[in-house]
């Protein structure tokens, strides 16, 4: 302390002034203050020690004084005497240390600004928040909305972080320790999370009390998703190494492993853990060693890069080329640290190298095979490739002379063609003259740019010699001429194909038919462009076809033009050279759609009825063949019914063949009706229908078929005012249960219906077994008629016919009888249904004219008269429309007048089949002079309209009615009644079988005249005929000879 006058003197000074100011001993009392320390003046010591000596002010401050380089706290105060006393002392230790806080706290704020972190100052006590200033916002949030305590910062913690955040907290603050270190979420302004690490401090008292605690709050977010995706490229990068398609290895520079990836491994057929055993030679080709380790060496010494294409050997004996780049990690010194091997698999490239050679020798082998001179150049000019023919037969390459203008040949080693394709890049063509074993020859040269990686490096020329061909081109205009004139006048469409299928050649009428009008319209198209669609498959096969060297022929359909759609008839063949070398394709289209019209016409009138439009007979029979087969294959059942129609004829007769044929149209609808849409409806010929069903169950079910129709055909039909009625007969069978065949089926169902027509007309009869006993004697029967006539066993017997009152022969009835043997003579009834059968009954017919002919030309010869002889027709021979002809003509052959011949006939000849035809033939028979007997008369289908409508001449009165009429008044009745019509009509009348005296009596009673039976005698052979005639009283059996 020290005390200064008004003047500025030291009045005092105390020890501790005087060690601190007077430092060289020197007394300072009485000295001015400025004199004694000039250094002070102008500075904050005197200001203040001004203020406090003039103003009368206690001043306190810090100040530095420089000479002492000391820092003083400083205390002026006025004294009441005057004066000033001066207290002061050395600060300079703590001045020391606030600047050390100063610095520090500098520090920190630097600290505090480059970091990312927030401080917080946390008062435990009170809970208070301070924030650190360093950041203008921290989280998104500025340094004002901060909070201020610590629940508005747990408050924004996330819920999943705060139980651990305060287990952290109750850990470090009652704990020993003074840190705190947890990872939380808290929230960002934008409502996200942000990833934070806490580093805490923990203040304590003297007592250990955790007091304050300041924290460092780190924004670890954008360091963890770094971090997460670095781990995330590090696995990226780990599965890039494993499964990399190099293999990839790290040695160390002994050469042991430090990493290999899986491609390496498989690469060399060896497991990790072999090769960190193995020395690299152990598996490096024995060829490849020494190679691979002076190269090695070379590198290695100055950490040079390099790669080798190596082998190696796999433990199975196989060896794996490989591309190697081998590079060196060097260290700080750059010293070799370690090696880098990658090798690339390159077996398949070596193996392709080989093959390209083995490609390259085969196409240098291929191209000298070829007579063609083949050859490249490069841009130079330099003959580069070219073949035998080149090297041998021209003795390298002359110089060619060009053709039709060409440009100049030669220019330095390329010509000026070589030239244009180079520069064009193009494909040209030239004619040249080139000399050939000293022979000039005509050669077509085409050259062509020789392009690699898209770069034109040459051109590559063929040249072909074209001599001979252009000779042979000039002969084929020659004869393309003639072709196409030839083709001209073809009326079929006439085109030429390439082996690619286009179109090379067509004639007008191909070109017509395709809506063209000129040939270069179609010319160099593909020819099934020119098809539709739908054939287009068929055109493909027969081209396949050409091309082998065979001949295709197949119709098709074309509705592409705007002409009518046509079918056509296609013949596509191969055209050979004289090789036999398919060369084109002919193809010869014609139209056939007049033909097919026609053919379809023709085919439908062949397996259809024009009155019923039902199929014919010819359908019927394909349709019940392929039925059976379907029943066969599939197990099912076919039934059929045949059809005839009663009493047709007398309809036909009746009303005229105009309501028969409407009859039958409308039967032919009606049996549509009644059937199913599947059944099969055909008229077979005349009023014989079949209906063909398929599926049902058996017989009774057909038999229920067999009603409805006759059910549908008893409604009665309308025609010209006129009701029609009629009824039909019915056979049916079933296949397999009665037949095991299409055609057996159609027999048993005939034979059902005749059967049923033999015991009376109407109805629906199926087949039974016993009915084929019945069919078997018929085919008895017919085989011993067949036997008969080839054994020329066929004879008449001849019964006479005689006057009941005088017992005169008036004629004869010949009788067929069958000579089988001498003591063995068939009548009539053994061959009964040979009458039947149209071909055998004719025969018979023949064969009993014939003789019966030949016999009364021989009686005539010899003076015999016979007023008549009567022989017999059975209905089937009126199926050909030819009978009386064919009769007349035996007559004439044998020169027998018709007059001495009366043909029986029986009633059935109206009804049965070939009826059409009876009316005229016997109009025509008795016009010529022969007589007509209706035998039987009476029996069976009996009509008046007979009489009338036929030139009968003669009844004959059945042999039933005599013998019946003794014992029956009826038949007496009956028996009268004829004789009495017979009488009026002026017709004759003999009586069959009179057997007894009372028979012939009873006749006579009755005013018939004429009889026959064995009561006059039996029928005789031809040559006691003349016996019995004799010269007896012979009447004439005449058209009222018994009056």
């Amino acid at each position: 302390m020290f005390v200064l006058d008004r003047d500025w003197r030291f009045n005092y000074l105390n020890r501790r002034a005087r060690e601190e100011i007077a430092r060289n001993g020197t007394d300072l009392v009485g000295t001015v203050i400025w004199d004694a320390f000039p250094e002070a003046r102008g500075t904050e010591f005197e200001e203040n020690y001004r203020r406090a000596m003039e103003h009368g002010e206690e001043v306190s401050f810090e100040c530095y004084f420089a000479p002492h380089a000391t820092w003083y706290e400083v205390t002026a105060s006025p004294l009441k005497g005057g004066g000033i006393g001066v207290w002061f002392r050395n600060v300079n230790e703590r001045r020391k240390w606030i600047e050390a806080l100063e610095t520090a706290e500098e520090r920190f704020q630097l600290a505090a600004r480059a970091t990312r972190d927030l401080i917080v100052d946390w008062d435990i006590a009170s809970g208070n928040l301070c924030w650190h200033e360093a950041h203008e916002q921290f989280l998104g949030l500025h340094h004002h909305e901060l909070g201020s305590d610590a629940d508005w910062l747990i408050e924004r913690v996330h819920p999943e972080d705060r139980e651990a955040l305060a287990v952290h907290l109750r850990k470090a603050i009652t704990g020993k320790g003074d840190r705190l270190l947890c990872d939380l979420r808290i929230r960002h302004a934008d409502g996200s999370f942000a990833e934070v690490m806490v580093r805490g401090f923990v203040i304590r008292d003297a007592r250990g009390h955790a007091t304050r605690m300041v924290c460092a709050v780190q924004d670890n977010t954008e360091r963890n998703q770094a971090a997460r995706a670095l781990r995330e490229r590090e696995a990226h990068l780990s599965t890039v190494f494993g499964q990399a398609m190099v293999g990839i290895m790290q040695n160390d520079p002994d050469g042991n492993i430090i990493m290999i990836n899986k491609r390496y491994c498989e690469i060399l057929g060896r497991p990790e853990a072999e090769l960190c055993n193995l020395d690299v030679s152990a598996y490096t080709h024995p060829d490849d060693i020494a190679r691979s380790l002076a190269l090695y060496e070379e590198h290695q010494s100055i950490c040079k890069p390099f790669q080798i294409e190596k082998r190696y050997v796999r433990p199975d004996g196989s060896s794996v080329w490989c591309k190697v780049f081998v590079s060196f990690v060097q260290d700080a010194d750059g010293g070799h640290e370690s090696t880098i091997a990658i090798a690339q698999d390159i077996t398949s490239r070596k193996m392709a190298e080989q093959q390209l050679q083995t490609q390259s020798t085969l196409l240098q082998t291929v191209i000298d095979s070829v007579q063609d001179l083949i050859f490249v150049r490069n841009l130079e000019g330099t003959l580069v490739l070219a073949n035998k023919a080149v090297t041998e037969g021209c003795g390298g390459f002359p110089e060619p002379k060009p053709l039709q203008n060409a440009p100049e040949t030669q220019t330095g080693g390329l010509t000026a063609l070589d030239r244009m394709v180079i520069a064009s890049g193009d494909v040209r063509t030239i004619e040249e003259a080139i000399l050939v074993q000293g022979q000039e020859r005509l050669f077509e040269t085409v050259k062509v740019p020789l392009i690699e990686n898209e770069t034109i490096t040459g051109v590559i020329g063929v040249a072909r010699d074209v001599t001979d061909s252009k000779a042979a081109e000039a002969a084929l205009r020659a004869s393309e001429l003639l072709y196409r004139n030839v083709l001209e006048a073809s009326v079929d469409c006439v085109e030429i194909i390439d082996l690619e299928g286009k179109v090379k050649l067509a004639n007008s009428q191909a070109l017509t038919a395709m809506d063209l009008t000129e040939l270069k319209q179609v010319v160099g198209k593909p020819w099934v462009e020119f098809w539709p669609h739908t054939s287009r498959g068929k055109i493909e096969k027969a081209m396949v076809a050409a091309r082998s060297g065979k001949i295709s022929r197949f119709s098709t359909y074309s509705d592409m033009y705007k002409s009518t759609p046509k079918w056509w008839d296609v013949i596509v063949s191969p055209m050979c050279d004289d090789r036999d070398q398919v060369t084109g394709i002919l193809a010869i289209s014609r139209d056939t759609t007049s033909a097919r019209e026609i053919s379809a016409q023709l085919k439908w009138a062949s397996e259809n009825d024009d009155l019923t439009n039902l199929p014919n007979r010819r359908a019927f029979q394909a349709r019940l063949q392929a039925a059976t087969l379907r029943a066969m294959e599939s197990g099912g059942i076919v039934g059929l019914l045949l059809i005839d129609l009663d009493h047709f004829k007398h309809i036909n007769d009746t009303l005229g063949h105009m309501a028969g044929d409407h009859l039958l149209a409308v039967f032919g609808s009606r049996f549509k009706e009644v059937v199913r849409s599947s059944d099969f409806v055909a008229r077979l010929g005349g009023d014989e229908f079949a209906v063909i069903v398929e599926g049902r169950q058996g017989e009774v079910d057909l038999a229920a078929t067999g009603a409805s129709i006759l059910s549908r055909l008893q409604e009665p039909v309308e025609y010209d005012g006129r009701v029609l009625n009629a009824s039909a007969s019915l056979g049916g069978a079933t296949f397999p249960t009665d037949a095991s065949s299409a055609s057996e089926l159609f027999d048993n169902a005939d034979i059902a219906l005749y059967a049923l027509k033999g015991t009376g007309r109407g109805g629906t009869k199926m087949f039974k077994p016993t009915l084929r006993d019945q069919a078997r004697i018929i085919s008895s029967q017919l085989s011993l008629a067949r036997s008969s006539i080839s054994s020329n066993a066929v004879e008449p017997h001849y019964q006479p016919q005689v006057e009941l009152e005088t017992g005169a022969v008036v004629g004869f009835e010949a009788l067929m009888r069958l000579s089988c043997s001498p003591d063995n003579v068939g009548l009539p009834g053994s061959v009964a249904e040979a009458f039947k059968d149209f071909e055998l009954a004719s025969r018979i017919s023949e064969l009993m004219q014939d003789q019966v002919f030949a016999d009364i030309r021989k009686w005539m010869n010899r003076g015999v008269i016979v007023d008549h002889v009567a022989v017999n027709a059975a209905p089937v021979e009126f199926l050909r429309d030819d009978f009386a002809e064919r009769m007349l003509a035996r007559l004439k052959a044998h020169g027998v007048p018709p007059r001495l011949i009366q043909l029986e006939v029986t009633e059935t000849v109206f009804t049965e089949r070939g009826s059409v035809y009876v009316g005229r033939a016997l109009q025509q028979l008795h016009h010529m002079g022969v007589r007509i007997a209706l035998d039987d008369f009476g029996t069976g289908y009996s009509s008046l309209s007979h009489l009338r409508d036929f030139p009968v001449d003669v009844v004959k009165i059945d042999r039933s009615f005599v013998d019946g009429m003794g014992r029956e008044p009826e038949i007496l009745a009956i028996v009268a009644a004829v004789v009495d019509l017979a009488r009026s009509l002026r017709i004759g009348v003999v009586a069959e079988g009179v057997e007894t005296e009372e028979q012939r009596l009873q006749l006579m009673r009755l005013g018939c005249p004429y009889g026959q039976g064995y009561l006059f005698g039996r029928a005789v052979t031809a040559s006691k005929v003349p016996q019995l005639a004799g010269d007896a009283l012979r009447t004439p059996l005449r058209a009222g000879a018994a009056r």
